[in-house]
């Protein structure tokens, strides 16, 4: 719920920014034509939409045109409030009956149904089954109730949920110096407005004492047609929907004698707000302008932004480039563009520099806008980026039936509350971006940059100092004359040149062979085996007509480094070949400039303990290039000191914050600092020659990894690209083997607690971990028995921590599973991990309440009501997951890796649900009594005596490794 802009991603991926902006009475021949709008006599609006992806699923959502800016005095927080009362209850859903329908269709609360409250508006989605009528059905009548009065406002559960509101407090509550920094900018970016006294979250006295009337009158004032729409989108006949949702919301009656709903109104001021600070922060410089009023038409607008987005693009091209050369005048800089609250779009740029450079590097950036300013971009630069943009484009019509539901109607939200949606088809703005980007010229964009970021006043310049800074802040005035100086100073045109459109690879390698092939028609995949050793598998699928994913895998890891090598900054490779290496002749940003040109998304480099990998995702329309790709990171990747060093100097400013997962990981490494977090403390000290000295150890022989293929492919297109870059990598005879590590298991619980905490919270983790079978088919049973522990107990815990005791706003319980090569090379282990947070003196109550619900699961099981349910939602899941090549990605790597046949990864559960007695000897086996690890974190002044059920804890780890508490 803070208020911090959005970096705006210069990238294809995220080119639905680009869409238009239309206003609501948009021309119906520039407007999606699968998508239906309408308003109805009482004032609503609708937007529905058919689609199938993912099919047998549809979104539902409730805007309503109302936050916390329109709280009375009295009602300070109640907005939210509403909220909450919306999951508690309604005239067809009394009390919880509303989560046990999300929860019995299949779906989970949280992540398939959830809200959320600003200043500005409150948002209600969840997502729904569509192969059963009734479901549908169901889910419209939770919206006509919610929309219609019928959310339950009585003494009992605003009682009783003040205290989870006051959870959700704690939870959000920044530490201490984000609450300065917080209370000082809020009058430089408001004023005196009433943004700043409205947080949603509200005034904790008045939610400690809640009573019903001020709620009712809020949802009263607020909740009614005129201020709400309703969105349904997703796989359903659009004619009948339609037709439901006029005869459900037209017999809601308009408003008579409605509150005027005041339009939120920030004042800026048309002079510069120049602002210094010294605290505890990150020495930076922070410059923001007013965005200028759209155009009224959807064409105009649209040539607005596009503009907009090439000006975007172009300054952070350069800024880019100046953050790598060797003398650059600060560490990282971006282009930044987004709302602040409604009525507040701001456009800049935000740098971080050394505190003795925050001028300089000031200074840099607006020297590049005045480039820009006077001369714009250069025509070849222009032509470059206006091919990018369309290829980003391009890609976005050809995945047009993969485009999630959820993100249509996420986007039909944000056009029915700021206007700032997409209404259009994919091909229409692909359409569009072809009629209007040849008239964007050099010269527009020179003097669409004036208008931006000129000096024409509103500005606002934030630079921030850190306290132990041994440098003489700027004044205001300095800052000023900074501006007025190179706004007067004339500069010459930008001298970079379009980078050269040319194969990645001037001379492709002699190709290899395929020495064996197996097809599993079940599974529909092909599996190779080439001349080099290597072993590729192809999965055609039709989930995203323009993606393909491709993850080369290989098990040693770091457990065969040897300690010359691991025992340096080298160790780092992985993150510096992801974040700033190069390929064959092209330096890192020349690389990505290129990456964009050609469809490839996504390079990453990982190495853990056991094993290294190399995942790429890109377009099928350009095969060779990603195949060039993957075969020069594995041959001619290129790390130099000037890359290294800014990216070592950016490592060095990112925080550190307090992490449970780090703490966990501490635990769980016995020791051992091959299984420790791999962190970023000595990057100042990398050098490339340890860093591609590790890469070549791991990375040197291609002979013993894996190539997996999921996208929109067949196995005789990519056939020759295998042959001749995969098949052709160096390789050797030897295939490794992780080096087996003697994890000794924990022998009983162990307690810890940490005062790290500022907040005035408490924060309970509780962990079990242990080995799963190795038999595959048990394995697999294991996994299912797994997951419905997990929902049972995650539902008894919500119930009884969350609903019944007020005592916590999110508890969540998790179970995941991990490779560690110990008893075997292809040991999978599992993990249970339980959290919540609570006021400290209600911490030690809750955590026996949590073991009060464990003692009765492993004693009883669940009722076959909680089993159906689990069944159902473990079912729902796998019919999700299979419309998604990253889930098929993952699950060969990992069938394979355990020799689980393949043909299993579509039905991997038993559909018969568990009986009790299964689940209690499950909970008994994974959440063992007498073994897991159990931590909590508390406010530094907060006293907590460690025992636990009248018991000392354990004051060291047992096990026979003897690792100490932390």
């Amino acid at each position: 719920m803070r208020r911090f802009h959005i970096t705006l991603a210069l990238s294809a991926a995220l080119l639905a920014l680009l869409v238009v902006s239309p206003a609501r009475a948009q021309s119906p021949q520039l407007q999606d034509t699968a998508l239906v709008v309408g308003t109805l006599p009482n004032g609503m609006r609708y937007y529905l939409r058919a689609n199938r992806a993912p099919a047998h699923r549809a979104e539902f959502r409730l805007a309503v045109n109302a936050g916390s800016l329109l709280e009375d005095e009295d009602q300070r927080g109640y907005a939210h409030f509403v909220e909450h009362m919306a999951f508690n209850g309604t005239t067809h859903f009394p009390r919880n009956s509303l989560i046990d329908f999300i929860e019995t269709s299949g779906m989970r609360f949280g992540a398939d149904l959830n809200a959320y409250t600003s200043q500005d508006e409150t948002v209600y989605m969840f997502t729904l089954p569509t192969d059963d009528p009734a479901l549908v059905d169901h889910g419209l009548q939770v919206l006509e109730d919610w929309a219609s009065g019928g959310i339950t406002i009585d003494s009992s559960e605003v009682i009783a949920e003040r205290g989870v509101i006051m959870g959700e407090w704690r939870m959000r509550l920044a530490d201490t110096a984000s609450q300065t920094i917080q209370k000082h900018y809020d009058p430089l970016w408001f004023g005196d407005s009433r943004y700043p006294e409205r947080e949603p979250i509200g005034d904790t006295t008045l939610i400690e004492t809640a009573q019903p009337a001020p709620i009712r009158r809020f949802y009263h004032d607020w909740y009614r047609p005129d201020l709400m729409a309703i969105v349904v989108v997703g796989d359903f006949d659009a004619a009948a929907m339609r037709r439901e949702i006029e005869r459900r919301f037209g017999r809601i009656p308009a408003r008579k004698h409605a509150r005027r709903r005041p339009q939120p109104v920030v004042k800026l001021h048309d002079v510069p707000e120049i602002d210094v600070y010294r605290g505890k922060v990150t020495p930076s410089v922070e410059v923001a302008w007013p965005v200028l009023p759209e155009a009224t038409s959807v064409t105009e607008r649209y040539r607005q932004q596009l503009t907009n987005y090439l000006l975007h693009q172009d300054l952070q091209r350069r800024l880019r480039e100046i953050r790598e050369r060797p003398s650059r005048p600060f560490i990282t800089a971006d282009v930044e563009q987004g709302r602040v609250v409604r009525p507040v779009e701001v456009t800049g740029f935000s740098l971080i520099a050394w505190p003795d450079s925050l001028e300089r590097g000031l200074g840099a950036v607006l020297t590049e806008i005045a480039r820009l300013s006077q001369h714009g971009p250069g025509e070849a630069v222009l032509a470059q980026d206006k091919a990018e943009l369309l290829r980003g484009l391009e890609s976005s019509a050809a995945s047009e039936l993969a485009r999630s539901s959820g993100s249509y109607a996420d986007a039909y939200v944000g056009n029915y509350l700021r206007g700032d949606g997409p209404l259009l088809g994919a091909d229409q703005e692909l359409a569009l971006a072809r009629q209007i980007l040849p008239s964007i010229t050099p010269e527009v964009l020179a003097d669409a940059a004036r208008r931006l970021w000129s000096t024409r006043g509103g500005e606002r310049v934030f630079v921030r100092l850190p306290l132990y800074a041994h440098v003489r802040p700027p004044t205001p005035k300095e800052v000023r004359a900074l501006f007025d100086s190179v706004a007067r100073t004339p500069v010459a045109p930008d001298s970079a040149r379009a980078y050269a459109e040319s194969p990645l690879l001037d001379h492709p390698p002699t190709p290899g062979r395929i020495s064996a092939e197996r097809r599993d028609t079940v599974a529909g995949i092909t599996e190779w085996t080439l001349s080099n050793g290597a072993r590729v598998i192809v999965k055609p699928s039709a989930n995203d007509q323009d993606e393909l994913l491709v993850r080369a895998w290989s098990p040693g890891g770091f457990s065969l480094l040897p300690d010359s090598l691991f025992f340096t900054p080298g160790r780092m490779v992985a993150r510096m070949m992801t974040e700033a290496a190069g390929l064959g002749g092209h330096d890192h940003d020349a690389l990505h400039q290129q990456f964009r040109a050609t469809g490839i998304r996504d390079l990453r480099v990982n190495i853990g303990y056991a094993d290294e990998s190399i995942d790429l995702a890109g377009s099928p329309r350009e095969l060779e290039t990603l195949f060039q790709a993957l075969y020069l990171q594995f041959t001619a990747p290129t790390l130099d000191t000037a890359a290294v060093h800014s990216w070592a100097s950016l490592a060095k400013w990112r925080g550190t914050p307090f992490s449970f997962d780090d703490w966990l990981d501490q635990i769980f490494a016995r020791g051992e600092p091959r299984l420790a977090p791999i962190g970023t403390e000595l990057a100042e000290l990398a050098k490339p020659s340890d860093a591609m000295a590790v890469y070549r150890n791991r990375f040197g022989s291609a002979g013993d990894f894996t190539f997996t293929l999921v996208g929109a492919i067949t196995p005789e297109q990519v056939r020759p690209f295998v042959e001749r870059y995969i098949a052709s990598l160096p390789s050797t005879a030897e295939h490794e083997e992780p080096k087996r590590i003697d994890v000794v298991p924990f022998l009983h619980n162990v307690d810890d607690v940490s005062r790290v905490l500022e907040q005035p919270k408490a924060v309970t983790e509780l962990v079990f971990d242990g080995p799963l079978p190795s038999d595959p088919a048990r394995y697999l049973e294991a996994r299912r028995e797994l997951g419905a522990l997990a929902t049972v107990v995650q539902d008894r815990v919500r119930t009884r921590l969350r609903e019944e005791l007020s005592g916590t706003y999110s508890p969540a319980v998790m179970a995941r599973t991990y490779s560690l090569p110990d008893d075997s090379l292809t040991t999978e282990h599992y993990r249970v991990i339980m959290y919540f947070d609570s006021a400290p003196e209600r911490m030690r109550s809750l955590y026996h309440e949590l073991e009060h619900v464990l003692d009765s699961v492993r004693a009883n099981g669940a009722t076959p009501a909680e089993l159906e349910r689990a069944a159902t939602i473990q079912r729902r899941q796998v019919e999700t997951a299979l419309q998604d090549n990253r889930y098929w990605l993952n699950a060969i790597g990992l069938y394979h890796r355990l020799g689980i046949a393949l043909d299993r990864i579509p039905h991997p559960y038993d559909t018969t649900p568990l009986t009790p007695d299964e689940l209690r000897d499950a909970a008994r086996r994974y959440l063992p009594p007498d073994v897991y690890i159990h931590l909590t974190a508390m406010p530094r002044d907060t006293t907590y005596g460690e025992t636990r059920g009248g018991t000392q804890a354990p004051a060291r780890l047992a096990t026979r490794g003897g690792a100490s508490r932390r």
